[in-house]
């Protein structure tokens, strides 16, 4: 498996070791990772179609892979004893779901911080087929003046395809499209038969 290679700006994570293991973890999973990671040390990353619990599975594999530092959106209700530890250390950052007022400026704040912050989202918010599209990706990067890199899960060749990388003009429904269209080519793991 070819090694993407990341520049001096992405914010990197592990050493050899765990890069070792992030692409046995992939091989073993029969995955494989295309295209390229921008040069940036903030930027959102969605990853479509979310259509298996194994989706997480192959994303850590990828991150461990390449060395690269990500967090992730985590249900506050999941930081119990024992596990918050592992939560923290993967990259997840608490969210309280029942106060859902204030989750994008907080997250646009981190960014407005200066630190380096890639956050890895699933647009549809569910494994479940959706017709639409959460939109709380795209307000994050918009406020925070952060572009997004689409990343399409192609159940069918087993191809992890970083794609376009794109800066949010504003217009919610253009780029909304533009994305989806991008990522309408792959296949959800239920489409395969």
């Amino acid at each position: 498996m070819r090694t993407l290679l990341l520049g001096p700006n992405v914010p990197k994570r592990g050493n050899a070791l765990s890069r070792a293991m992030g692409r046995v973890a992939l091989w073993l999973m029969r995955w494989r990772m295309v295209g390229e990671v921008p040069d940036r040390n903030q930027f959102v990353l969605i990853g479509a179609p979310h259509s298996s619990n194994w989706d997480f599975a192959v994303g850590m594999g990828a991150m461990f892979a390449l060395g690269i530092r990500i967090s992730f959106l985590v249900k506050k209700a999941a930081y119990v004893i024992g596990l918050k530890s592992i939560i923290d250390w993967l990259g997840g950052l608490p969210v309280d779901r029942k106060a859902s007022h204030g989750v994008v400026e907080g997250i646009a704040h981190r960014f407005k911080d200066g630190k380096a912050l890639i956050l890895a989202l699933a647009p549809e918010g569910t494994r479940k087929r959706v017709s639409r599209w959460r939109e709380g990706f795209y307000h994050i990067a918009h406020e925070a003046g952060v572009p997004i890199q689409v990343v399409g899960f192609d159940n069918e060749r087993r191809e992890l395809n970083f794609g376009p990388f794109l800066e949010p003009s504003g217009d919610l429904n253009a780029d909304l499209q533009r994305m989806r269209d991008w990522c309408a080519r792959f296949k959800r793991r239920d489409e395969l038969g």
